[in-house]
């Protein structure tokens, strides 16, 4: 599930992070590892999105945002809702397992359910916890996005994937879109090795 929030301006702000729950009167757990840089100032906000793979489609899940001052007081805003489509996002090729060649490039494909732009995301970790490459690469404040339904990585961005895969280890691959409101989908995820 793709999250994004965006401020008008930031004000001695050091950062963010995530919570979530099932029930929106549960206790929340964080949910990021790391604190999320603040990237604006006091004359100017910024764009932020974070990628919650640990979710499930057709559940509903409640978040809320905290963000933290210099001084280490919290504020906690929210929370809002999210369902996850159950077919927003279908994974086509490579088919879950496939062993790739490591060169040419694998050529990526999905189904989007009229979404408009997508992310491609790869990690060493099922549940995209850790080691991740997204694709297309950018800035974060200006990241780019992938308007079709199928990517062929570049040279450099294969090479990033394949070192994330080195040795022949499994690697995991998933897909996030963003429909014309919007709204985030994530695809399930799909193992992947290539062959060396």
């Amino acid at each position: 599930m793709l999250l994004t929030w965006e401020t008008a301006s930031e004000i001695d702000n050091a950062g963010f992070h995530l919570w979530r729950t099932e029930t929106e009167d549960a206790e929340y757990n964080r949910i990021t590892d790391y604190l999320i840089p603040a990237e604006g100032g006091p004359t100017q906000g910024a764009e932020y999105s974070y990628e919650d793979f640990d979710v499930v489609s057709g559940l509903t899940y409640y978040y809320q945002l905290e963000d933290i001052d210099y001084s280490g007081i919290s504020t906690f805003h929210g929370p809002v809702s999210a369902t996850l489509g159950a077919e927003a996002i279908a994974l086509i090729y490579p088919e879950d397992g496939a062993l790739v060649p490591v060169y040419p490039p694998a050529v990526f494909e999905w189904e989007g359910a009229r979404l408009e732009r997508f992310k491609l995301g790869f990690s060493t970790d099922p549940d995209f916890e850790s080691r991740v490459i997204m694709l297309p690469r950018g800035s974060k404040r200006h990241g780019r996005w992938i308007t079709g339904e199928s990517y062929t990585p570049n040279r450099r961005e294969w090479r990033m994937i394949r070192h994330l895969g080195r040795r022949g280890g499994t690697m995991y691959w998933a897909v996030s879109g963003k429909d014309e409101a919007g709204k985030g989908f994530v695809s399930k995820t799909f193992q992947l090795n290539i062959e060396y």
